[in-house]
């Protein structure tokens, strides 16, 4: 976002402190208006001006919303990735969030996700290619736009995970084939008429969000959320063991006068914990507050910087401007007071669909004193907003103006000549707007609207314009820029039939961000773009048939980042390397790649060049070889080409391809190789030359795959392993050879087919860490008790016989978790681990206590993980743990964890 954005946003919310300041030292504000006949305060979409819609400031909200965020979803597949990830996020983020299999109570019935539905802040469909298979997801979503119609605090925020909105919107556009099972005519059309909407709303995809990065999504979703409940506990110490006494004092002490403002002042010397302890009395009391809060760290470092005001005016990952709660309540409710019985004419500032259709329908406005109206829901069907823009007539004072999905007719001589803001996105036009007077607008918004068969712009002069929106719009051609002289933000994002930029915009030189993503009949730049010394950031990514890149494009001096991801660009010209200001220059995906200049070829390994998915020839420069130690790759063809002095010198190397479906030989010359990670979920064996004799020096191998289902023997003789990860679902056993691996340390293995540990396991006396991951594993070997040297072991398994009473555990265990979902009692051989210090029974949700006469034999226990299981409270035998330091349980829906001085 440029700095005209921010000084607006700073000046808004200077203005907005000093009405209410206004408000309180002028006289008394009216008193609150009853409950009877009381105005609803409506909490919007988020909006660069009115701020952003997060939990309600009414001190109810916590007993309506049991849950901040409902997750909808289909498929095993991702519920046991994503969706789990997602979650486990939200949760370690204070977030309580309902997901079907984890929250829904033991003997609920299915019916009450609907239930749960409306109980939810925060709506979560994550739509994949399957969702529409299942009746329960296109009832939750068709019950999430319900809700969302009745309750304006409630929000949306679809999730595209590998599927396109556009993909989701032929689910409604054709009438046959994509819902299964028996359904009514009537309920099939809710489920299209829910789909329609939902798809409308701003969401997140995995292709175009995170490019393709599953663990970004979740970390841009989770700070998604927390905005709009602002919610964002602190970090603090894993274990604060002691500190709880010092939180509790703290406690009192704020809480002794009970009024007014409390300062609290912790003295002592550096490095005590002084942070530490502020940092968790603020992480327990935030909750109570439904205004502002915030924690200003290094406040001697930071004093006179902009730490403040970022707590209530803040900008998000996606650029994109958000005002807190605080704000935007107090000032609505401050005009509410003043207008209580007053016509919506006499309001400052419209948000309400009733009020802004009560002004709008008239067909005489008096004199208005509005200065914002914003609507930012689409109309719904048989809704129309006046007949003309007549209804602006009178609107003198009006300076910002944003109506979503509204049809204007007639001329637009009468249309307020004072805006600076104007916001029209998905709204259709029967003609161009004559009379339009744009000499004072600073922004203006027209994506999604029909402008190509209108020649809406004519020979209009936007002097003060600085921010274009033209995304999703029918364009084939841009304006000519040259009646647009001081724009610094142009978004000509998703123009599907644009086909042509014109030359005048070389004529912007103060344009900082240009954005023609998705533009996907778009061959070419004109070559007066390389006029653009002002221009930081080019996205062209998704361009399908750009091809070539204008020769000078070096002369962009300004420029940091350069997208060009998913286009069909073949080279790069070479004076990209004059690009000094450049951090990132992104080229993932880019199938038709064939080379990239010299003057690149050294960025490699600095990690400005983004290849994710790319099949690029490199040139061979002595540049390219200096100090590569790890290198990530998504196709097999990039490491076939690489020089074989960067080959010497890679240590640790990652291949994540979703497509190859056999190893190359050409990894083999890797020959230095440390650590080996092949994520490829398709390959269906593992070659020969995984061996000692050519990966001599490699101590950490992991293998992720969904195909393969045998180890070749040949991983026996590497005999400096250290670490074997084998995460294959297809996996039916495990070479006898693994027995050789005498210096292994770690071990994991993860598969549905595995039956039985096998004898050997016994052998690896060097075994410090043990994680089996098996549904189908009947038992555990009795060579086990012969890891005398193992610390920590994982199970979980489906079967819970998979842990006898006379299991051979080995007896110096300093750390044991076992899950079984279907397990009621626990086996006597966990009470003879005396050493544990560690206890995990996560997962085990028919345990609902844990056996008195036993608890008392592990003495050394320090943390105890109780959480998933059906034991909801604190157990009246833990006083017999005299080293317990922390318990975690699951209450409502949330994991809590209890810390012991």
């Amino acid at each position: 976002m440029d700095g005209f954005t921010i000084l607006v946003a700073f000046i808004i919310f200077i203005d907005l402190l000093l009405y209410m300041i206004r408000e309180v030292t002028t006289g008394n504000p009216p008193a609150p208006p009853s409950d009877e006949g009381a105005p609803k305060l409506e909490s919007g979409v988020p909006s660069p001006l009115i701020g952003a819609a997060s939990s309600s400031a009414h001190e109810n909200d916590d007993k309506r919303f049991p849950f901040d965020a409902f997750l909808s979803f289909r498929g095993l597949d991702i519920r046991n990735r994503f969706v789990s990830h997602l979650y486990k996020a939200l949760k370690r983020s204070n977030v309580s969030a309902f997901m079907d299999n984890n929250d829904l109570g033991k003997g609920e019935p299915i019916e009450n996700l609907l239930k749960h539905v409306r109980e939810s802040r925060i709506l979560l469909p994550i739509f994949s290619k399957s969702y529409a298979d299942s009746i329960w997801c296109l009832k939750e979503v068709t019950e999430m736009v319900e809700v969302m119609k009745t309750d304006q605090s409630v929000d949306i925020v679809p999730i595209f995970f590998d599927i396109e909105p556009d993909d989701v919107r032929c689910w409604y556009r054709h009438s046959q084939g994509q819902f299964k099972g028996g359904a009514s005519a009537g309920e099939k059309k809710k489920w299209r008429k829910a789909l329609r909407k939902v798809t409308s709303i701003h969401g997140f995809t995995l292709k175009h969000t995170a490019n393709g990065d599953e663990a970004e999504l979740v970390d841009i979703i989770v700070e998604e959320v927390q905005a709009k409940l602002g919610k964002t506990a602190l970090p603090v110490a894993k274990y604060p063991i002691g500190m709880e006494g010092h939180v509790q004092e703290v406690k009192k002490l704020l809480k002794k006068d009970g009024q007014g403002v409390n300062m609290i002042a912790l003295q002592g010397m550096s490095g005590i914990g002084k942070t530490t302890i502020a940092k968790a009395v603020y992480n327990e009391l935030f909750h109570d507050f439904h205004g502002a809060s915030t924690f200003i760290s290094d406040v001697g470092k930071k004093f006179g910087k902009d730490e403040g005001d970022r707590s209530l005016i803040s900008l998000d990952k996606q650029n994109r401007f958000h005002m807190h709660d605080l704000l935007r309540n107090m000032g609505r409710e401050i005009v509410l007071r003043r207008n209580q019985v007053s016509p919506s004419w006499k309001m400052s500032r419209l948000w309400s669909r009733h009020d802004i259709f009560d002004l709008l329908q008239r067909d005489e406005v008096p004199s208005s004193e509005v200065t914002g109206i914003m609507l930012n829901k689409e109309v719904e069907e048989g809704e129309e907003l006046g007949n003309s823009v007549e209804c602006f007539r009178n609107m003198h004072h009006l300076r910002l103006l944003h109506m979503e999905g509204v049809n204007f007719k007639n001329n637009f001589h009468y249309f307020p000549k004072e805006l600076l803001w104007l916001g029209l996105p998905r709204c259709s036009f029967e003609s161009p707007p004559l009379g339009l007077n744009p000499q004072k607008l600073v922004i203006l918004n027209l994506s999604n609207c029909n402008l190509a068969s209108l020649s809406f712009f004519g020979d209009m002069v936007f002097d003060k314009l600085k921010v274009l929106d033209l995304s999703s719009t029918d364009l084939t051609t841009t304006p000519d820029f040259g009646n647009f002289p001081c724009l610094v933000e142009l978004i000509l994002r998703q123009c599907e039939k644009l086909t042509k930029v014109h030359s005048s915009i070389g004529k912007l030189r103060s344009l900082e961000t240009l954005d023609l993503r998705t533009c996907t009949v778009l061959e070419e730049l004109p070559d007066t773009i390389c006029n653009l010394r002002s221009i930081e950031v080019l996205h062209l990514g998704w361009c399908a048939k750009l091809s070539s890149l204008p020769a000078q494009i070096g002369n962009l001096i300004s420029l940091k980042e350069l997208s060009l991801n998913d286009t069909a660009i073949r080279n790069v010209p070479t004076s990209v390397g004059q690009l000094t200001s450049l951090l990132e220059l992104s080229l993932q995906r880019c199938n038709w790649l064939e080379q990239l200049p010299d003057s690149l070829t050294g960025w490699i390994s600095t990690g400005r060049v983004k290849m994710f998915g790319t099949p690029l020839r490199i040139v061979e420069d002595e540049d390219l070889s200096k100090g590569v130690q790890k290198l990530r790759v998504s196709s097999c063809k990039l490491l076939a080409v690489l020089p074989d002095e960067s080959c010497k010198l890679v240590q640790e190397f990652c291949l994540t391809d979703p497509t190859v479906q056999e190893f190359p030989h050409s990894i083999s010359r890797l020959q230095n190789l440390v650590i080996l990670t092949m994520k490829c979920e398709q390959v269906r064996s593992l070659p020969l030359w995984i061996n000692g004799r050519q990966l001599e020096k490699l101590r950490g191998l992991e293998i992720e795959s969904k195909s393969l289902k045998n180890i070749p023997e040949s991983i026996g003789s590497l005999e400096g392993l250290k670490t074997l990860k084998l995460v294959c679902e297809s996996l039916e056993s495990l070479p006898d050879s693994i027995e050789k691996l005498k210096s292994l340390d770690t071990f994991e293995v993860a598969t549905g087919n595995l039956e039985q540990l096998p004898r050997w396991i016994g052998s690896l006396r060097s075994l410090r860490n043990l994680k089996v991951e098996c549904s189908s594993i009947k038992g555990i070997p009795e060579s086990i008790k012969q890891l005398e040297e193992l610390e920590k072991l994982e199970l979980h398994v489906d079967n819970p016989r998979a842990l006898s009473d006379s299991a051979p555990l080995p007896k110096k265990l300093k750390k044991f978790s076992f899950s079984c979902n279907d397990l009621e009692n626990l086996p006597d051989c966990v009470w003879s681990l005396v050493e544990l210090e560690e206890f995990s029974l996560r997962g085990c949700g028919r345990i609902e206590a844990l056996p008195d006469d036993k608890l008392g034999k592990l003495k050394n226990l320090l943390h105890l993980d109780l959480s998933r299981t059906g034991v909801k409270t604190i157990p009246k035998n833990i006083c017999c743990l005299p080293k317990l330091r922390s318990l975690q349980i699951t209450d409502v829906g949330n994991d809590t964890t209890f810390w012991f001085e």
